[in-house]
């Protein structure tokens, strides 16, 4: 198993970023690092797509809340809890995994060269995404965000 530690965030789709972090700052007392837009491809079972996504993490945590806007025809399109975000250290082996397991791939990003590089999702039985997140290339650009710089 590749997974490397336990779940770090929980990702939710909600409609509008900035009224979904007051109201859970008001109900939560959460505070929030600020909003990333981002353009991305993403290789989905209808083929590739290019997807303008924008997401922003909590400071609190982990397990960090992720809020990502709705994205109407993504992945984030449905809007309440989306996925449970895990770091692995081998992406592929562990998608191999989940895809063995009756998890299958329902979105990943990819380079221009179709080189993974980002979040992989897979779906459960119950509709649940796990999103695998590859420490080696992720876990640095996180971790600048959530100490106040960008996520390039």
């Amino acid at each position: 198993m590749a997974l490397i530690t336990p779940a770090y965030h929980f990702g939710i789709v909600v409609r509008n970023i900035e009224r979904a972090q007051a109201e859970l700052s008001e109900l939560l007392g959460l505070h929030w690092h600020r909003a990333i837009a981002s353009d991305g491809l993403r290789d989905t079972p209808e083929g590739v797509k290019l997807i303008n996504s924008r997401f922003c993490y909590s400071k609190e945590g982990p397990p960090y809340f992720e809020l990502l806007e709705q994205r109407p025809g993504t992945i984030w399109e449905k809007t309440g809890l989306h996925h449970i975000g895990v770091w692995t250290d081998d992406f592929h082996a562990e998608s191999a995994r989940f895809d063995a397991c009756g998890c299958p791939r329902a979105s990943v990003t990819i380079a221009e060269n179709g080189e993974w590089r980002g979040g992989c999702y897979h779906t459960t039985s119950d509709g649940l995404h796990i999103e695998l997140v590859n420490i080696g290339t992720s876990g640095p650009r996180l971790a600048r965000y959530l100490n106040g710089g960008g996520y390039e």
